[in-house]
């Protein structure tokens, strides 16, 4: 690269010398012609055209050069994927509520990936690392309104392309002791062990047992092999923050409810993380999260809404025996200014090739606190059709509902714990191209959120409540083409979500999968 850079150079320099003794030689030759006779209209005009022309070619090649030196910079790579979902859903029939049996099923889901991979070694020191993501299911016409910027490329939308990833590491050194300062949208998502079942290398400086979504943020990585002597050992501190406001009022939320709030949902990170002595391909690390002021967002309240029209649709049928139309119409909200904060511990370690054998293997546990920080309270009124005449609108209310973080008290802390486990054994079969079988498990409490919307997998089972088994075969068909089936099998105890009580909920959701993969 040095040598082709070099060379480069010198034939730049060549060049404009030769330019530049063309142009004195012609100026010498024409102050000679001046001196000893006049020249003629015509000559002048075309000792000028043949410099323009000179200087003109010149700068052309100036362009090429320069076009080719940034090109050699970047490096470009691209990932098309091709998936196919198979779908269920079981819920048994709650005599209490008046609700039937669900037995849903969704046949041959089909759907589109595509990233392109940008990365730039800008100078010594500073590099460039991006990725625009294009997600889609085949022949979508629904209507996109929503917009969330921690999933925003990580869901199935339309064919334009979002900035998934796009930031800046700067390498420096402290005392002898390596330094990273990196900022702009940080690589968050993909969270260990995703490189396991993508079967590709780490794409994320997290675990996802920690979090597992998209956002901006600023980071610092200071190496500590010289000081600790761990292999690859160092310390990473990380900030972010989930700010909503509105075009017309910058950095203020104002809600269609009625409401405003402090738009500054900041979190703030430390991991350290190192190798083992003695185990080649094997990371150790431990994540701590804090999250100090949880706010409550329209789409929450959207929610509320929701699960308040659903909650009295089944308690009409339980005593009527039939649903009648429910209008829920939400009167005044009472909210404070931070329903609480969050911290999470999480340990999390991973291993390629086990004592040179041919297993790969990852281990993680995380424990989590929530500390509410008072209730929300929401006015609400709902209008029904009367049971002995359709026509006739009933008003019922006002009502109240009241919630808070992981509880309806808005009052009690809560704990939360999971786990994550599993391993891929690198079949040695090389007429099949070495293919790959791997198995993971992972469980959760009641009370537990994962921060993990943007999983790769389109259930998010680590946000799941409950117990979920997941299995996969990886089956290389070339050196950029593979293939991978797989089957999720979900048993959920509770519904996943931040607000109010645990929700029971014994249902049991399966995926399975075929996926084609190509990254050149």
């Amino acid at each position: 690269m040095c040598r082709f850079v070099v060379k480069q150079c010198v034939a730049l320099i060549a060049i404009a010398g030769g330019v530049l003794c063309a142009g004195t030689t012609a100026l010498i030759y024409a102050a000679d012609q001046a001196a000893s006779e006049p020249a003629s209209t015509k000559s002048q005009m075309t000792s000028e055209f043949e410099l323009l022309k000179s200087i003109d070619d010149l700068n052309k090649r100036v362009d090429e050069l320069e076009t080719r030196a940034l090109l050699d910079k970047i490096n470009l790579g691209a990932e098309i994927r091709n998936r196919f979902d198979w779908y269920n859903y079981k819920k048994d029939a709650d005599e209490t509520l008046g609700t039937e049996e669900i037995d849903e099923s969704v046949n041959g889901l089909a759907s589109t990936q595509l990233r392109l991979n940008l990365r730039a070694d800008i100078s010594d020191g500073l590099r460039f690392t991006g990725r625009l993501a294009m997600y889609k299911l085949w022949g979508d016409s629904t209507y996109h309104d929503e917009y969330n910027d921690l999933t925003s490329a990580r869901e199935p939308t339309d064919t334009s392309f979002l900035v998934e990833r796009a930031y800046v590491d700067c390498f420096f050194n402290v005392w002898k002791i390596p330094v990273a300062f990196t900022f702009g949208r940080l690589p968050l998502d993909d969270g260990l062990p995703t490189d396991l079942r993508e079967d590709g290398p780490r794409k994320s400086t997290f675990p996802s047992l920690a979090w597992d979504f998209t956002a901006d943020a600023i980071a610092l990585t200071v190496g500590l092999e010289k000081l600790l002597y761990l292999p690859g050992s160092n310390i990473k501190l990380l900030y972010t923050d989930w700010i909503t406001d509105n075009e017309s009022a910058p950095y203020r939320e104002l809600s269609e409810y009625g409401y405003d709030y402090p738009t500054s949902s900041p979190i703030y990170a430390v991991q350290l993380e190192t190798g083992l002595p003695g185990l080649d391909d094997t990371i150790f690390m431990v994540d701590f999260l804090y999250a100090p002021s949880v706010q409550l967002l329209d789409s929450a309240v959207e929610y509320f809404r929701t699960s308040m029209e659903q909650t009295i649709k089944d308690r009409l049928a339980a005593s009527f025996g039939t649903t009648y139309p429910v209008d829920v119409s939400i009167t005044n909200i009472d909210a404070p200014n931070s329903l609480g904060s969050i911290e999470k511990l999480a340990v999390f370690t991973e291993s390629k090739n086990f004592l040179g054998s041919w297993v790969d293997w990852f281990g993680g546990f995380c424990w989590e606190k929530s500390k509410a920080n008072g209730q929300v309270l929401m006015s609400y009124i709902y209008e029904t059709q009367s049971p002995l005449n359709p026509t006739t609108k009933i008003v019922n209310g006002p009502y109240t509902y009241a919630t808070g973080l992981l509880s309806t008290s808005g009052e009690e802390d809560q704990n939360a714990r999971a786990y994550h486990a599993g391993l891929r054994l690198n079949l040695p079969f090389k007429v099949l191209n070495y293919p790959k079988l791997g198995f993971e498990y992972n469980h959760a409490s009641e009370h537990w959120y994962g921060y993990t919307s943007a999983s790769e997998d389109p259930l998010h089972k680590l946000e799941e409540r409950g117990s979920v088994y997941d299995a996969y075969y990886i089956q290389p068909i070339t050196r950029y083409f593979k293939t991978r089936v797989g089957y999720t099998l979900v048993k959920r105890d509770y519904e996943a979500n931040p607000f109010g009580d645990p929700i029971e909920d014994e249902s049991t959701i399966s995926n399975m999968y075929i996926l084609l993969d190509v990254r050149f």
